[in-house]
């Protein structure tokens, strides 16, 4: 009986490493913005973004444009912190659609 509580339990720790190492994909390829959306913030002439990335923690430089391949509107820079990232780019004037293009480097 000790046998098979031990094996259930050795099962059960792996199982769970294994599904640890599945959730969190920071050791596999590079660091990429899954999904991301934007808000103009009117008082302040300024856009606010908020997204996930597929990293832990890293470095990102974001560069805003007005709509795809428009003009360039802003830069910051900001950090990934548990796949999430923020940051606000001031003198930008509510434009109708942004596209951001982007680099992360680790810390």
């Amino acid at each position: 009986m000790k046998t098979r509580l031990t094996m259930v339990m050795v099962a059960a720790a792996f199982a769970l490493a294994v599904g640890t190492a599945q959730a969190c994909d920071d050791h596999h390829g590079t660091c990429e913005i899954e999904d991301w959306r934007w808000q103009a913030i009117a008082v302040m002439d300024a856009i606010m973004l908020d997204g996930v990335a597929t990293c832990n923690e890293g470095r990102i430089a974001l560069r805003l444009y007005e709509g795809e391949g428009g003009k360039f509107l802003g830069a910051d820079t900001a950090y990934v912190r548990q796949h999430i990232f923020q940051a606000a780019i001031q003198g930008i004037k509510n434009p109708a659609d942004i596209a951001i293009k982007y680099s992360i480097s680790p810390e």
